[in-house]
Parts: structure tokens; C-alpha cells; sequence
């Protein structure tokens, strides 16, 4: 067997566990309001829409100082599939559309804090943040 034919039974195994869903979207470029002579953000652009796994990927919660009141910073991982998710950079937003297996994780919203790339990786590991009060 070689590298590349076990990547890719890698990759249809990790497709297998990844039985929630979610959307991710990028900010779209600002539409011009004449009337009101000012720019405003266009709808969001969804750069994918499908399978995923939410996993907990540092379940210490880091303190960060938002203005006038301290907040925690949860640090997770989206896993998509490798195919179909190229698109997905720095600073999308994603959100939980369906699990499984924790009805609590519908409407969770993540923001992309880094890329995931490899040359035989059989998921696309998407470094999340989440922001808490």
C-alpha cells in the first residue's frame, strides 16, 4: 500500500466520524448606500457548507480583556474533509448547523484563528476560537 492510497482510506474513514454539520462564512465586500453616502456590509459569502466534527482541542480557558470586562478564550478544532474545503481561511466564521450527538452545540458560533494544511492529512483541522463571558 502506498503513502497516498492510505491517505485517502484515512481521509473515507475520517469523513465516517464527522456526523455533525456546519457553515462557514467569510465576510462579503461592503456595498455603497447612496442615499445614506456610506458603505455597508454586504450579506456574508458561505465558503462551505457540510459535514464537520467539533472537537475540543485545549479545554483550558484563557482570560483575555475585552475594554471594560474580562472574557474567556475556548480554543477547539472543526475537522471537514480535506476535498471541498480549501477555501476556509483566517477569520471565517463558522457555525454549527446539526450534531449528533449534543443538541447544546446548534447555533455555536467559532471563529477561524489559522489554516490547516498538509501534504497527507485525512482531515482539514481548522483551529477555532470561541469567546465566552
Amino acid at each position: 500500500m502506498s503513502a497516498q492510497s492510505a491517505t485517502l482510506q484515512g481521509r473515507v474513514a475520517a469523513e465516517a466520524l464527522m456526523t455533525d454539520a456546519c457553515r462557514i462564512t467569510g465576510a462579503s465586500e461592503s456595498v455603497w448606500d447612496e442615499d445614506a453616502g456610506t458603505y455597508t456590509a454586504g450579506d456574508p459569502v458561505v465558503v462551505y457548507e457540510g459535514p464537520c466534527k467539533l472537537q475540543t482541542r485545549n479545554v483550558l480557558v484563557n482570560d483575555a480583556d475585552a475594554g471594560d470586562r474580562e472574557v474567556g478564550v475556548v480554543r477547539w478544532e472543526v475537522h471537514l474533509p480535506v476535498v471541498g474545503s480549501e477555501a476556509v481561511t483566517r477569520g471565517h466564521v463558522v457555525t454549527v448547523t446539526a450534531c449528533a450527538l449534543d443538541a447544546a452545540a446548534v447555533g455555536q458560533a467559532f471563529t477561524v484563528s489559522g489554516p490547516h494544511v498538509g501534504s497527507m492529512k485525512t482531515a482539514r483541522r481548522v483551529p477555532v476560537e470561541a469567546v465566552v463571558a
